[in-house]
């Protein structure tokens, strides 16, 4: 819808007006006078929206981050708690043992559940590091929350969980 002026949309509803106008010659004038009304209308209206474009970005329905969550992690059924949030918030993501003792994940959903995850995670333990995504869109993509194998290497450049190779020496 980027890039749609008013004048584009106006003239539209102009074109289709003037178009039932010509037809109206075989129909009766309160038909044609209704159909215009009720394009014009319609016109109005989706005018509305097109100047008003937030809410039609991903950022502005979405939200992505990374977390690592610290403490007694190991063994605690942690990830299956996440697991079982997200999927009870319809995010998606997923949520792995690191190899420095720690939870680690990726979570994406609608703004108000990712608000809510995001806070339930932070309440977790006394250490939690966040990242928020500027774009939303998560390094591991699932169409569910899965759990992660603690074989598989999954690592960033930045904190949180940024891999060894990455690290300032």
């Amino acid at each position: 819808m980027e890039g749609i002026n008013n004048n584009r949309i106006l003239g539209l509803c102009r074109i289709v007006c003037h178009l039932n106008h010509r037809r109206a010659l075989v129909q009766p004038p309160q038909t044609s006078m209704l159909y215009c009304f009720f394009v014009i209308s319609i016109c109005l209206i989706f005018n509305a929206v097109a100047v008003h474009q937030e809410g039609w970005k991903m950022t502005d329905r979405f939200i992505g981050f990374r977390y690592e969550v610290y403490g007694n992690v190991k063994d605690t059924g942690i990830r299956e708690e996440i697991k079982e949030k997200a999927d009870k918030l319809a995010c998606f993501g997923w949520a792995q043992y690191s190899p420095h003792n720690t939870v680690v994940g990726e979570v994406r959903c609608n703004k108000n559940a990712g608000k809510v995850m995001k806070g339930w995670i932070k309440a977790m333990t006394s250490k939690v590091d966040l990242k928020e995504y500027d774009d939303t869109k998560i390094k591991l993509h699932f169409s569910h929350f899965k759990i992660i194998s603690d074989g598989r290497e999954t690592c960033f450049r930045d904190e949180p969980h940024r891999c060894d190779q990455f690290k300032e020496k």
